[in-house]
Parts: structure tokens; sequence; C-alpha cells
């Protein structure tokens, strides 16, 4: 289901993600898009390859009959952002300048609470184990935070709901993130089995219509981010009393309704006294206003 293809030019060597409830990778020719044990090409079916030909990377299943490994409790049905053991879409890419591989996937129910999240795999070889942020395997069940390893990358946002399906390219040395979404006319409270069953939650039927996004992917530490970095310098020439603090603040100035959002702040003072005689201790603080 939903094979996705990269080419790792580097190497020369192309690379299908696919499945549903558990994602795969496998190796094909890059010359004839087959696979690139020419001994199984005859074998269409997947339960007649030998083990190693097609490697877990990703996992959101409900059960070990699905893939799942780890303690999975019964009933599990995803967390609070895709309410559903249910995932498909996935993609793979490989950025060298982190020297690292990117599995990514569409978690949930594509009718509801589609997410895409992300795993890494610092290695050559993008076959063998994928973690999250937090180092949690993202094949296996994690008790501690009731789901299997994954980190997000993009949810719903605005009117772009179900965020699912992503690819990831270069041009030059900028990355982007594409990816389809569904702009719902209320909050859906039932998908049903198709998109003519999709219900409101205050009643009637939950029109859609599927578009494309595509948005800058950004790394930072080591991870593709949604967010853009942006970096500020501010000089301050009043003389500041020893310890006395000095504030900044982030806040949205935009148009009412507008909303401003922040991650990962961070302040870097370079403390300059006047003179040699006369030094001081600032201490620095960041507040946030949305």
């Amino acid at each position: 289901l939903d094979a996705h293809v990269f080419y790792d030019a580097a190497r020369a060597r192309l690379w299908l993600t696919w499945g549903a409830w558990t994602i795969f990778v496998t190796e094909l020719d890059p010359a004839s898009g087959e696979l690139i044990d020419e001994s199984l090409r005859a074998l269409p079916e997947v339960r007649d390859h030998p083990p190693g030909t097609h490697t877990k990377v990703l996992s959101w299943a409900p059960s070990a009959a699905f893939g799942g490994d780890g303690p999975l409790p019964d009933g599990w049905e995803g967390d609070a952002y895709s309410a559903h053991s249910y995932m498909e879409g996935a993609a793979l890419f490989r950025h060298e300048g982190e020297a690292a591989w990117f599995a990514l996937g569409s978690y949930g129910s594509l009718l509801e609470d589609y997410t895409i999240r992300v795993c890494k795999r610092a290695a050559v070889d993008p076959r063998g184990e994928y973690s999250d942020k937090e180092g949690r395997s993202c094949t296996r069940f994690h008790e501690d935070v009731g789901r299997y390893g994954a980190s997000m990358l993009l949810g719903a946002e605005g009117n772009h709901t179900v965020p699912g399906h992503p690819h990831v390219w270069a041009e030059g040395e900028r990355h982007y993130l594409g990816y389809d979404y569904r702009e719902y006319a209320c909050k859906v409270a039932s998908a049903g089995e198709d998109d003519e069953d999709a219900r409101c939650e205050g009643g009637g039927r939950a029109a859609a219509d599927d578009h494309m996004g595509v948005r800058p992917l950004h790394f930072v530490g080591g991870w593709p981010t949604i967010w853009t970095p942006v970096e500020v310098s501010l000089t301050v020439d009043d003389e500041l009393e020893p310890y006395e603090p000095l504030t900044v603040t982030l806040a949205s100035t935009g148009a009412a309704g507008s909303v401003a959002a922040f991650d990962l702040v961070s302040l870097t003072a370079d403390v300059r006294p006047p003179s040699p005689l006369k030094t001081a201790a600032v201490a620095f603080s960041v507040t946030v206003s949305l």
C-alpha cells in the first residue's frame, strides 16, 4: 500500500517504502525498479520472500498480527493526536548534511485525525532501527508514553486538516515537504467508512476538498521541522545595575484573532562592560505573549 521510492544518488541505490499499520523498506534495482534480488521477482507475494528482504521501520499497529511489537494493551487505539491504531502513506529520504535517514508516516485516520510524524536513523543503510527524538524505537510500543516511538512533524493547523502522504525533496540547499490535506467545513465527529459518511459534531455532512500543500522544511538539532528559524539581534545601550534583569518579550502584533507561536526559544548574551572597572552580572529572561 502507498508505495514511495527514494533514489540515493550518492550511492546509486533505490529504496521503496510501503505498508499499512507497519511500514517496511525494500531495496529495488535502480535500472528496472524491480526487487534487487532477481530470484524473488517471480514471487509476487511478500509472504514468500525470505527474512531480510523487507525491513520494518515504523509501526502504529494494534497487535502483533499487524506487525506490532511490545506490551500492547488490548483495544489500543492511538494517542491524543491520532486516535486510530492505523498508519499508511509513508515516505523515506536521506539528508547527507545530517548523515541520517528519515522515515515519515501518516498516522491515524485519513478522514479524522491524520498526523505526519518522523523517525530517524543515523546510518548509511536505511534498513534498521529508527528512533524518535526521545530515543524510543519507532517499531515498538512503549508503556511509559502509551504509544510507539514517533515525533510530530505536522498536525492539523487552521483549515489544513488531516495532513498526510508526505514527500520530501531538495532544491539546492533547501528542503521542502509536500503533503495532502483536506478543508473540512466543521469539526468531524465521526468519519464512517468513506468521505460521504463523515459527519459534523453538530450534525450534517462534513464536506471535504482535497488539496496539496508545500512547506519549507528546516533542520534544527538534527531533525526536520516546519517551524521557521528566526534569529534576532539587539543591543542594550542603557546601563544596568548589578543583577538587574533584562527582559526580552516575544509577542503577536498582528490583526485581531491572529496567533503567533514560538518553539525552542533560546537567548545568548554577549555582555560587554563599558569599562574594566565597572562590571555587572546580568540576569536574562524571555516572556512569550500570544
